[in-house]
């Protein structure tokens, strides 16, 4: 199953649960909100959909590190972009 079709990405609406920014289909990712390296478990209850620059940043940090880090202050502040249009993701191949 593909993650559009997920009942996590109808719940976020598609957006990112970090940074609030719409996702383009094909481009979503599940991210663990406590990491699995970190003691988290691959469960429905620990996955969100994440934008992959979120996801990237986010990496092994737990919830609240990644909460504090000015780069999602700064990611936040900005608006989104159309990020087809910008480059942020690759086009889908034909």
């Amino acid at each position: 199953m593909a993650i559009e079709d997920s009942p996590h990405y109808a719940a976020a609406q598609g957006r990112c649960h970090y940074c609030r920014h719409p996702i383009p289909r094909g481009h979503a990712s599940f991210d663990h909100v406590v990491p699995l390296v970190k003691g988290g478990l691959n469960v429905t209850a620990n996955r969100v959909i994440a934008c992959r620059p979120c996801n990237r940043y986010k990496s092994d940090r737990t919830l609240d590190e990644f909460l504090a880090t000015p780069w999602l202050a700064a990611r936040r502040s900005v608006p989104p972009r159309r990020w087809r249009n910008r480059g942020h993701y690759p086009r889908p191949r034909k």
